[in-house]
């Protein structure tokens, strides 16, 4: 009898596609047959058929990208008309006909749930109605930020039982190394306490975490005016500092800064951005739809570092960043892969 797995979580970038990569990668290397399948995905662009995740995680697998791994696209935001011109019976019939096709002849199936679990629990698609209806085991992967962490899980666990649905367990996710101890006994011990299985304690993995520059170009649809050395659209960006302060205070700002930041500032502060780019940061993001001077994209082709042009405001810039998110590069199967098999009980997933 096929395995269903139902990879949830109770935020977004949770870190469920590259469990997903990782769990699949596993078990192809433990012998067994897989499927994967995202019922619902979130279109990029108006013309996209097939979700983001779906694509890259077909292409690893070697399935090539197709309709089924990815039946349902549903805009992120504004769903509601989408939804009633489809209705929820109809959406749940085609994701059920396309779980049939992808779990025929598998021995495990994983399942990447929405945003978070509670998405369109108004319309009776969210994660736990979906495992419910599929006969799915839901496995709750979380970062670990704070104390109330461990409420979301337990409220989440709740929820799951409530609603006649069944956990396999807990993966907390993303774990500094300040929060490693804690979550190793404090929360460890609440979690057991409440008879819930922690099946892996994963540490903060940068690659898979952070964007890359091009990512950011993507999510900005942002025009490059300087690409920078060869890999430079690759290279990791692990945070952002915004330069729309007086130069004193931005020389401040910026040598306390991580060097694998990119730097947002307006295409008229050539100040701030000279003092940048001596610093080498990962990239340069103008913003309001002001090109920068030549001098600034030369010193940006000496230095090697990427220069983009956002169309919108600088707050406009940062709103539409706090929204990307990394998506998982085919070169990174082998770290999620890594990531599974040296934190993860896969026993106890198969068990």
């Amino acid at each position: 009898m096929v395995k269903v797995l139902f990879v949830s979580s109770t935020s977004p970038k949770s870190g469920k596609t590259a469990l997903c990569v990782g769990l699949l990668l596993k078990f192809k290397k433990e012998g067994l047959k897989v499927g994967y399948l995202k019922p619902i995905g979130n279109p990029q662009l108006a013309a996209d058929d097939i979700d983001k995740d779906v694509r890259t995680i077909a292409q690893i697998l070697e399935i090539g990208p197709q309709k089924v791994n990815s039946p349902i696209l549903i805009n992120r935001d504004m769903y509601f008309e989408e939804i009633g011109l489809q209705t929820p019976a109809k959406i749940l019939e085609t994701i059920k006909s396309a779980f049939a096709k992808i779990s025929a002849g598998k021995d495990v199936v994983v399942i990447e749930g929405n945003n978070e679990i509670h998405y369109l629990h108004s319309v009776g698609l969210d994660d736990v109605s979906l495992a419910r209806e599929l006969g799915a085991k839901i496995i709750i992967i979380d970062p670990v930020r704070t104390d109330s962490t461990i409420d979301d899980i337990l409220a989440t666990i709740d929820f799951i039982n409530q609603h006649n649905a069944q956990t396999i367990g807990v993966i907390l996710n993303d774990t500094s190394k300040d929060m490693m101890e804690r979550a190793k006994t404090l929360y460890t011990s609440k979690l057991t306490d409440a008879k819930i299985p922690i099946l892996g304690i994963i540490p903060k993995v940068p690659r898979l975490l952070s964007p890359t520059v091009q990512e950011i170009v993507e999510a900005l649809a942002a025009d490059v005016l300087e690409s920078g050395k060869k890999g430079a659209l690759d290279r990791l960006v692990e945070g952002f500092v915004v330069g729309a302060m007086s130069l004193a205070a931005a020389l401040q700002y910026l040598r306390r800064a991580a060097p694998n930041s990119a730097v947002i500032t307006g295409g008229d502060r050539a100040d701030i951005a000279l003092v940048a780019l001596e610093q080498g940061f990962s990239a340069l993001i103008f913003t309001g739809n002001i090109t920068p001077g030549v001098q600034i994209l030369a010193k940006a082709k000496e230095k090697g570092v990427p220069v983009m042009l956002s169309r919108v405001d600088t707050f406009g810039t940062v709103q539409m960043l706090e929204r990307a998110k990394a998506e998982i590069q085919p070169a990174e199967q082998e770290v999620c892969l890594k990531m599974v098999e040296e934190n993860v009980n896969i026993k106890a997933l198969l068990k």
